[in-house]
């Protein structure tokens, strides 16, 4: 299939079985999806295979898994780490952990959200500027290369916290690569999406210069006007004013990752999917200049050789594609 990257879900214990409401981030046993011995098992032999392990990294939020004096679920526990005594209470946090105004803070935090930081109601924002965080944080992302055997980070709602410490995790923990889910507001006028997409994935290399270029960004802009000119025919979209892509693609490659659909944007949520009839050919229209790319398992491809996005070089194979960048080398994620 020419994937080399799998992606899959956040593996610790989450008060949603998802994943996505993480408390006890080194409890691998307690996550919905199995056992650490079984992840563990898995990442080896996707290894054999020459496949790498992308864990889903999610450290915007974390939800405390006891209450304070007052009812506020702020106090977190070390639990699935018990054995390694070295490790003893590196993810005991309290309310001095999270941003100050948020509604589990208890005033002992060092500082609120930044001027950028989108909310998370769902689940105590985590300030992490502060030391102690960074410090836990890039200990458990260390121990899930080392120990538990993950290649690479996909960073989870990355603007609801500075693009800095993305960066300086990735510095930490030494991934094979890493790609931030950075989903911004696309620009629309009366008439629908406007053509002129520059601020969009402007805002998103400058999210990229921020980390220091440790890590990529799933190209947003370029799935937000590929789908809108699939879906219309409307393919006087697919070329800037300068005659590139128009997406981050056009302006970045090395560091843009394309994609059509993710667990939010299509499958059973759908937020904003992709026509459900049309496929990856169109990732390949610039096939020079494009390094990396994500396929959601479960897409289709129904797009034959004689259709307006088709390339000479397309491959007909189901879930074949072709598009942007990573830090090192090509990469082909697929999302489980």
């Amino acid at each position: 299939m020419g994937i080399t990257d799998v992606w899959l879900p956040p593996c610790s214990q989450s008060v949603a079985p998802q994943g996505y409401l993480p408390s006890q981030l080194f409890n691998l046993d307690g996550s919905a999806y199995g056992k650490k011995d079984q992840l563990k098992e898995l990442l080896n032999k996707m290894h054999q295979k020459g496949l790498r392990g992308i864990a889903d990294i999610v450290i915007n939020h974390r939800c405390g898994d006891q209450q304070d004096e007052h009812g506020r679920w702020n106090v977190f526990t070390n639990t699935g780490i018990e054995s390694r005594k070295s490790f003893a209470g590196v993810m005991d946090w309290q309310g001095w952990a999270i941003t100050l105004g948020d509604k589990f803070s208890d005033g002992t935090g060092e500082r609120g959200p930044g001027q950028y930081d989108d909310k998370f109601d769902a689940a105590p924002d985590i300030d992490h500027g502060n030391k102690k965080v960074q410090q836990s944080i890039s200990v458990w992302l260390r121990w899930l290369r080392l120990d538990v055997g993950f290649d690479g980070w996909r960073f989870d709602f990355v603007k609801g916290y500075g693009a800095e410490y993305v960066g300086l995790y990735c510095k930490k923990s030494l991934p094979s690569w890493a790609v931030g889910e950075l989903w911004l507001d696309m620009r629309y006028d009366e008439n629908g999406l406007c053509y002129d997409q520059n601020e969009h994935r402007q805002n998103t290399i400058n999210w990229i210069n921020a980390t220091d270029k440790e890590s990529t960004a799933f190209d947003f802009t370029t799935k937000g006007i590929l789908q809108e000119a699939c879906r219309n025919r409307q393919y006087w979209r697919l070329k800037d004013q300068d005659g590139k892509p128009p997406g981050l693609l056009g302006w970045m490659p090395s560091h843009a990752v394309t994609f059509l659909d993710n667990h939010d944007t299509g499958s059973t949520q759908a937020h904003w999917p992709f026509p459900g009839d049309k496929g990856f050919g169109g990732l390949r229209l610039h096939p020079h200049t494009s390094r990396n790319s994500m396929c959601l398992l479960g897409s289709r491809v129904r797009l034959g050789r004689r259709h307006p996005l088709a390339h000479p070089s397309l491959d007909q194979a189901s879930g074949k594609g072709q598009a942007a960048g990573g830090r090192q080398g090509k990469h082909s994620l697929c999302r489980c």
